[in-house]
């Protein structure tokens, strides 16, 4: 009695869907049309009818059952005889013909499994790909945005317009610090110009004072989201700061300037070489009123300075850092040798030469 199982190289417990699906692997490898040798052809003809005969009677339920029940009753009154063709293996296809095995039950679930994490994978890569599209088209609104927010504040008399383009940046561009920051100053750059109109001319502008304050306050809350977002940029510290002075609020201007210290000093310990660093360290200092430090930071600056410029001394803006902070140390003499130098090299540089006014040095370039 033919081992129809066997035949297929299928347990007797496989379901239809399996025998199916090793009957259509078995047909298509042991088709005769496949085979042009005439002995491959015989031995391939004579699988074929095999299979075609298992499939016939496993593939229905009916005379899978009657089969099932025929081959017990063979093998228990030991009538099973070994056929040498579907005894031992499965078939195996002749030669130069490659076939995979049918796929098991544990396969399968395999498969599927990582058919769910692909789907998976690619729709988190969907998802942040459309995510930094995202990212990218608010970052470029926002660079647009503040661009032209600034060429409308160079602008006489379209302070507030700018002052509406940063805000609607930063709508956009709630993450982004930089955004936070940009609009806290123009506040405070539109509050002093308020509290000014205030001083000048009372009178006209009553209402300027109020005005001046409530610009302060929005630059406080714009800052303190941009510190909020990046707690380690000493710009944003000092900044705030300055609006908390200009607001009349000096203990939290002073927190404020303290947190600046604290930052830049960090950033003195990843790069100590830095000259412009040391000069700003003395700067957060002299606004705290630490004489002493600012001082010490000073004159790293001007150290580190000077050996910038052994190096390369055509650097005009050296020259021009070099001299202010020749100046903060009081020490005018070195202060305008610097500026001139630097002059002999940029001779348009106009803060210079108001640099050099201010200390009561004539200067042809000043307006």
């Amino acid at each position: 009695m033919e081992d129809y199982y066997q035949i297929l190289g299928v347990p007797q417990h496989a379901t239809q869907t399996e025998i199916k699906q090793r009957f259509r692997f078995l047909s298509q490898a042991y088709h005769p049309d496949k085979f042009s040798s005439a002995a491959h052809k015989v031995e391939a003809e004579a699988a074929f009818k095999r299979i075609g005969e298992a499939y016939a009677i496993l593939a229905d339920p009916v005379s899978r059952a009657r089969y099932d029940r025929q081959s017990r009753s063979a093998q228990s009154s030991g009538q099973h005889a070994a056929n040498p063709v579907s005894s031992g293996p499965p078939p195996v296809p002749p030669s130069g013909v490659k076939a995979k095995a049918p796929a098991s039950p544990g396969h399968k679930q395999c498969v599927s499994k990582f058919k769910v994490v692909g789907v998976i994978v690619l729709s988190v890569l969907v998802v942040l790909g459309t995510m930094f599209t995202i990212d990218r088209w608010r970052r470029e609104k926002v660079r647009v945005l503040t661009e032209q927010a600034d060429r409308l504040w160079r602008t006489g008399g379209k302070a507030d317009k700018a002052l509406e383009l940063y805000e609607e940046a930063t709508r956009i561009g709630k993450k982004f610090p930089e955004t936070w920051y940009g609009l806290g100053t123009h506040h405070v750059g539109r509050g002093n110009s308020m509290i000014d109109l205030f001083r000048v001319a009372p009178t006209v502008g009553a209402d300027s004072l109020a005005r001046g304050r409530e610009h302060f306050s929005t630059a406080i809350n714009a800052l303190s989201n941009a510190i909020r977002l990046a707690p380690d940029e000493p710009r944003y510290w000092k900044a705030l700061g300055e609006a908390n002075d200009a607001f009349g609020l000096n203990e939290p201007a002073v927190s404020a300037y303290r947190n600046e210290i604290a930052t830049r000093k960090r950033q003195l310990e990843a790069n100590s070489n830095s000259a412009s660093s040391w000069a700003s360290l003395g700067d957060a200092y002299a606004r705290v009123l630490d004489t002493a430090e600012a001082t010490n930071a000073y004159e790293m600056a001007v150290s580190l300075w000077q050996q910038s410029l052994a190096k390369n001394p055509e650097d005009a803006f050296a020259w021009s850092w070099l001299g202010d902070a020749f100046a903060k140390l009081e020490m005018y003499d070195d202060a305008i040798r610097a500026y001139e130098r630097c002059l002999d090299i940029k001779p348009d540089y106009s803060w210079v030469h108001s640099s050099l006014v201010s200390m009561g040095v004539p200067s042809n370039g000043c307006n």
